[in-house]
């Protein structure tokens, strides 16, 4: 091995550190864990006591410094031939059989292929923004669809007697809205006539670590929500689950990372 001169030496140093200097300033340091896992467990516990209709509510039951994003972005689906939710449907199928349903109502149906799936054993209707429905409607001529506008003061528009023998499927829509009390709202009053609500979102403990404080990767959603944090919000609005677990979040990676209540009325 040779030796290395003091001068050359310095010359590596100095040659090191403009590297590491133009790759911009280092990320900021993770809280302590002591101090996240308070944080975990304050939203766990939000309600328990005087904070019962106060800050935890205000702020979705987000755990104390959590920071959402005032207006999501929306681009391109890149992630073709990935499923996302595949289970949720299913669930909603098996939930139909189970209480008599005929129709599934898809509240925030997306490009609506996964409830046309479904449209050879059931009467389906899709719900979303007038664009959206536009598109589904020329990709699915046959099926219904009816456009909402999700993030403001709204009614599903589907009349009462549909929804007497309906399940409402809202799979990964909650945490794109800017205001989700207008749509839990609109499916706690939809829940007096329909069977079975089943809703599903990311959960973000573990899609992004417990040390997250948001605003969410993906910059399309505006807030994410963990289990217990998610529990709280719907009972909050009357929407108490009859169960709620963990489901697959698609069907590449089939990771358990996505959050799936079942409320019965």
């Amino acid at each position: 091995m040779t030796d290395m001169t003091s001068g050359r030496l310095l010359e590596v140093i100095q040659s090191t550190t403009r590297r590491v200097v133009s790759r911009g300033p280092l990320p900021p340091r993770p809280a302590p864990v002591n101090e996240t896992v308070e944080t975990w467990y304050g939203a766990l516990l939000a309600g328990v006591g005087t904070d019962a209709d106060g800050a935890a509510a205000s702020r979705y039951f987000l755990k104390p410094g959590y920071r959402s994003r005032e207006r999501p972005v929306y681009g391109p689906d890149t992630d073709r031939g990935v499923v996302h939710q595949p289970d949720v449907y299913r669930v909603a199928a098996i939930s139909a059989r189970q209480t008599g349903a005929s129709s599934i109502v898809d509240v925030g149906c997306g490009g609506a292929a996964k409830l046309s799936a479904l449209a050879s054993e059931f009467q389906t209707i899709g719900i979303d923004l007038e664009p959206t429905v536009q598109a589904c409607r020329e990709t699915y001529p046959q099926l219904r669809f009816e456009a909402c506008d999700l993030d403001g003061p709204h009614a599903l528009p589907v009349a009462d007697e549909e929804l007497g023998r309906s399940v409402i499927v809202c799979a990964d829509v909650v945490e794109h809205l800017a205001r989700p009390e207008f749509l839990l709202t609109s499916l706690r009053l939809a829940l007096r006539h329909a069977r079975v609500l089943v809703m599903s979102t990311p959960e973000r403990d573990l899609t992004r670590g417990i040390r997250d404080m948001g605003p969410p990767a993906n910059p399309g959603h505006t807030r994410e929500w963990s289990l217990a944090e998610f529990s709280s919000l719907l009972e909050h609005h009357g929407l108490a689950p009859y169960r709620i677990g963990l489901t697959r979040s698609d069907n590449k990676t089939e990771e358990m990372h996505t959050i799936m209540a079942v409320v019965r009325p």
